[in-house]
């Protein structure tokens, strides 16, 4: 390792390179290229300000100017500094450990992961609406937190590699995680010497932490990227301060914080260390490289000026303070408690979340783990020296772009720290073979050298074993990327001309399959399974149907109305997964024919049956002198009677055909066979009351029976703030333990024979209870307050001993109080 000249010297130079060229003609064009460059920027400012930008702008012409003032900035600084810039050849080495980069982040890159995250779906419908439409020109994506640069990047990929790939988002994040390695290589020379940057190179080409990052299209990975950019030129800047370095270091300063926000703290850092190292000639330097900054980020800046809700929402809304004094009594406590979770990630559990990471193991493989507190311990030795200081604080800063935010351990918001691992690893690794050198004088040098290479190739085999063997097979993991892909592929096996096309809204996410199969999504029908069986329609086609594993009591209810239903799951087995694989698969295939839909369709030989209502409201019966019809035990009296009737499945039996004058109508007409079912269609459920106030007060302004308390309300019933309570008998199916538990947005209750057994408010998250029950019907009330928006209420249940919590199956339910007192 090479050793640190007193007092770090060689960062920076003790006299300045000349700041321009002597040479008179391109100082003039140069001037007057600056000068253009003011003129541009500032037009461009006038106009953005102009227009208040939305998260669009909708007129090009600001970005025309300001890309324009970007181009004669860089001109103008090429024509007036005063050496020109020398691009060095890289070593063959470090061309094998490019190589080795893009190989393994591309190695099953089609497969892995498999389908589409929700976020990527979505910055890809951001860029291909860039593509589509020419006045759509975004400045910033509030939900993302990305900018337009990434954007830009993004439609670019898209135009070239189809507009449907997940592909071709991801390339930016190889570029960017192979880019990162290439800048290990020179700050590592920069700071030691060129094997060290070799080695620096190398741990950062093989690291799961940034393998996986830079196989998703998130933002992230670009952190490590402009992060080591920066350190470059900043060294650069101080070892040789002259007008092109520091317009360089303005150009990577901006360019990071345009990207990822974890990349803030990071750079302040930086800057922190050089000035205590840098400050007698840092100054008039570091104003230029704020100047060129300001200059590449100013749309941002005049964005978050309009719309400071929108650019600060992500940050307010994660900020570790939300946590007190709910979670934690003081900030001081919440920060302590989470960055435990953050310390030990590196080497004893690891981030929890499956996307990022394979079942919790350490971001770390052992070799680099060892090597990584091996070489903190060297750098806290010889803390004094600059570089340690770069990388220490660093750690520091990197890390607290999560410790700071209401997750605990996530890799994604600290995956800027990544650059610091490669650090300290080769740090360790050298630190230990100058330990060597210095106790083992005769060791051949070439034993050294073996024992690294035998570290790194093990360091190798771990992570890459890790990622492909490990993380790619784990469910936890694959489903949350793959689940809408694999629906997307069940669905195009059926053709829309001939198929109506319904997804169950608990497993349809509308993005990704908006993204990945664009002429396929206007055709499917997302639905709240609630209520959707029997199927009223008189379409002559064919169903397929969509459910979840939450629509499990959907599935057997199906199999009662529609014995002859093609029901199946996808078949997995070629993706090879492994790890908590849920009993019930996370996606039903139901296929309808017409046959199977008309069968239940129509009164029975008797004229007994049901009517389906589809609208509450007051309906119309025309009654002949002769009939005998009653309506859920109401006897229709000729020759004619009304209603009010609610939405849902109601008792009919007639000895004529059914007239009726539905709301909105103006003439009788024959009930429709679509609207009427016979056995085995019953009435299932629990019968709901809804109450226009928050305290289940006065008469119920309507009521309907809904087959079970598990569903988002994705059209509420009455103005917030209203309340509901169902009511009815569930069965039980067998003696034993049970688990009952509520979740809500919102505030409900559950009562069971009589006793309220939970009670649960949106921050309470899943709240559960076990009680003994005994075989046959009981009495069940549940209770729901809806005062917020995204208004749910998630009721489920199991025995104990087995299976998974599950929604109340209707075949379970009754609406007949009187059945179970």
């Amino acid at each position: 390792m090479k050793p640190a000249k007193a007092g770090n010297k060689h960062f920076y130079a003790d006299n300045a390179s000349p700041m321009m060229t002597s040479n008179r003609w391109r100082r003039r064009w140069g001037a007057a290229a600056l000068i253009l460059a003011l003129i541009l920027m500032s037009t461009a400012a006038m106009l953005f300000w102009r227009v208040k930008p939305e998260p669009a702008v909708p007129d090009g012409t600001p970005w025309n100017f300001y890309l324009a003032g970007l181009t004669a900035l860089v001109g103008g600084v090429l024509l007036l500094t005063a050496t020109p810039v020398k691009l060095e050849k890289p070593p063959l080495l470090l061309l094998l450990i490019l190589l080795l980069a893009f190989a393994i982040r591309l190695y099953h890159f089609p497969d892995v992961p498999y389908g589409v995250w929700g976020d990527e779906a979505e910055a890809g419908l951001s860029a291909r609406h860039i593509l589509n439409e020419s006045d759509y020109r975004p400045i910033y994506n509030g939900s993302l937190h990305m900018t337009y640069v990434q954007m830009w990047m993004y439609a670019g990929l898209l135009a070239v590699f189809g507009d449907t790939s997940i592909l071709a988002l991801r390339v930016l994040s190889v570029l960017f995680g192979v880019g990162a390695v290439f800048l290990g290589y020179y700050v590592g020379k920069q700071i030691h010497s060129p094997s060290f940057g070799l080695w620096m190179a190398f741990f950062l080409a093989i690291m799961r932490w940034s393998l996986t990052f830079s196989r998703l299209a998130i933002t992230g990975i670009e952190t490590p990227f402009f992060a080591l950019l920066t350190l470059y030129l900043l060294i650069r800047l101080m070892h040789r301060p002259s007008l092109l370095n520091a317009v360089l270091l303005g150009f990577g300063v901006g360019g990071g914080l345009l990207f990822y926000m974890a990349y803030r703290l990071i750079v302040a850092g930086l800057f922190v260390v050089a000035l205590l190292h840098w400050w007698r000639k840092a100054i008039p330097y570091f104003l230029l490289v704020g100047i060129v900054a300001l200059m590449v980020i100013f749309p941002i800046l005049i964005f978050a000026d309009t719309n400071p809700d929108v650019f600060l929402r992500r940050q307010r809304d994660t900020f570790i303070g939300n946590l007190v004094p709910e979670v934690y009594p003081t900030l001081e406590k919440a920060i302590y408690e989470n960055a435990k979770t953050y310390v030990r990630m590196f080497h004893i559990q690891g981030d929890g979340w499956s996307l990022y990471n394979y079942r919790n193991v350490p971001m770390l493989d052992p070799v680099m783990g060892v090597l990584m507190i091996l070489g903190l311990a060297f750098a806290l030795v010889r803390i004094r020296q600059i570089e340690n200081q770069f990388f220490l604080v660093t750690l520091i800063t990197g890390l607290a772009a999560g410790v700071l935010t209401v997750s605990e351990a996530h890799s994604g918001r600290t995956v800027g720290v990544v650059m610091v691992v490669a650090y300290l690893c080769t740090l360790g690794l050298f630190g230990v073979k100058e330990l060597i050198e210095r106790f083992y004088h005769s060791l051949p040098e070439q034993v050294p050298l073996a024992a690294g290479l035998l570290l790194g190739a093990a360091a190798l085999v771990l992570n890459f074993t890790a990622y492909f063997n490990g993380y790619a097979h784990n469910y936890e993991g694959w489903i949350l990327s793959a689940r809408n892909r694999v629906i997307a592929d069940e669905l195009l096996r059926y053709p829309p001309e001939d198929y109506r096309l319904i997804v169950s809204n608990s497993t349809f996410s509308h993005n990704p399959i908006f993204f990945i199969e664009p002429d396929l999504f206007p055709h499917l029908e997302g639905v709240e399974i609630a209520g959707l069986f029997p199927l009223y329609t008189e379409s002559q086609k064919s169903f397929y149907i969509v459910l979840g594993r939450k629509d499990i009591w959907a599935v057997d209810y199906v199999r009662m109305l529609y014995p002859n239903a093609e029901i199946t799951t996808p078949n997995l087995n070629r993706f090879r997964l492994e790890g908590d694989i849920p009993d019930i698969p996370f996606m039903f295939g139901v296929r309808l024919r017409p046959g199977d839909i008309k069968s239940l369709q129509g009164l029975d030989e008797r004229g007994r049956g049901f009517l389906y209502v589809r609208q509450t409201g007051e309906y119309r019966f025309l009654v002949p002198p002769d009939a005998a019809i009653t309506l859920d035990g109401v006897t229709l009296e000729p020759p004619e009677t009304v209603l009010g009737l609610n939405v849902g499945l109601h008792t009919l039996e007639t000895t004529h055909p059914l007239q009726w004058q539905p709301p909105g109508t103006s003439n009788y007409y024959p009930v429709p066979s679509h609207a009427l079912y016979h056995a085995p269609v019953g009435v299932m459920g629990l019968r709901g009351y809804f109450y226009p106030n928050p305290n289940w007060e006065g008469i119920p302004a309507s009521d309907r029976v809904d087959p079970t308390p598990y569903t988002y309300f994705h059209e509420i019933p009455l103005a917030r703030p209203y309340t509901a309570r169902w009511v009815g008998c569930l069965q039980v199916p067998a003696d034993g333990d049970y688990e009952i538990t509520v979740e809500t947005v919102g505030y409900a209750e559950v009562n069971i024979n009589g006793e309220q057994i939970l009670a649960a408010a949106t921050e309470d998250g899943q709240v559960g209870a076990i009680r003994t029950l005994q075989t046959g019907q009981i009495p069940i009330e549940i209770r729901y307050r809806d005062t917020q928006d995204y208004s749910a209420l998630y009721v489920q249940w199991r025995p104990l001993t087995q299976g998974d919590l599950m929604p109340l199956s209707p075949v379970l339910l009754s609406p007949d109080v009187e059945a179970c007192q």
